[in-house]
């Protein structure tokens, strides 16, 4: 009588994925600066049929302006700023892949202005305009000036919130102490190859990490 063919029972192939729960803290620190220069982003022409030099300039200022103040009242730092340079300048030249540093690390607002742009209020610091010639397309005959708002000395509260199981608080901290030392904010800041004109750096001092 035949044997009956025995079926071997099938190796399994699949890829076991395990996901470790996140762990988000809060990191709260003092940051503070010297010329941090801001800008709303847009360009302005003054052509000869315009309207007057200082009446067009006042005008965008006041735009300008407005997207830096808060629905509160109270002028801020776009959050979008902060973010920048910890990704951009900090992770790179410490070694931190950027994919990661982008979904680990997160600033945190404060409130936002109008057009809900989250905003990291300046606790101390008084805005004045700023009115300077800007080149583009090497057109040096066609002169642009672009008004911005100028803060000559800074301070605020900024909050990061972050995945203790890709970071740690002195990581956090490092980062920004090096965001600030690099890289900078606002237009330029030291970090910008371009136009770098030694604005935007500021110092951090760390205060606390909350759960």
């Amino acid at each position: 009588m035949p044997r009956k063919k025995t079926q071997k029972a099938k190796k399994d192939t699949r890829c076991k994925i395990t996901i470790s729960p996140m762990d988000i803290q809060h990191a709260v620190f003092d940051v503070c600066g010297e010329d941090l220069l801001l800008n709303k982003p847009f360009v302005c022409r003054l052509g000869s049929n315009g309207p007057s030099r200082a009446n067009h300039i006042a005008t965008r200022y006041e735009d300008v302006l407005a997207a830096l103040r808060s629905t509160e009242g109270w002028y801020g730092i776009p959050t979008t700023m902060f973010r920048h340079a910890l990704i951009a300048y900090a992770a790179p030249s410490a070694g931190f892949v950027v994919q990661l540093a982008k979904m680990s690390v997160h600033v945190v607002a404060d409130g936002e202005n109008a057009d809900g742009a989250p905003l990291v209020r300046i606790i101390e610091g008084e805005p004045s305009m700023d009115v300077s010639r800007v080149v583009l397309n090497m057109d040096r005959d066609d002169p642009y000036l672009r008004p911005r708002v100028l803060f000559r000395s800074w301070s605020a509260r900024l909050q990061l919130r972050f995945d203790a199981k890709v970071l740690t608080f002195a990581d956090v901290a490092n980062l920004l102490i090096r965001a600030g030392v690099l890289g900078g904010i606002g237009e330029g800041r030291v970090g910008a190859a371009a136009a770098n004109t030694g604005y935007g750096a500021f110092d951090v001092q760390p205060q606390l990490a909350v759960q």
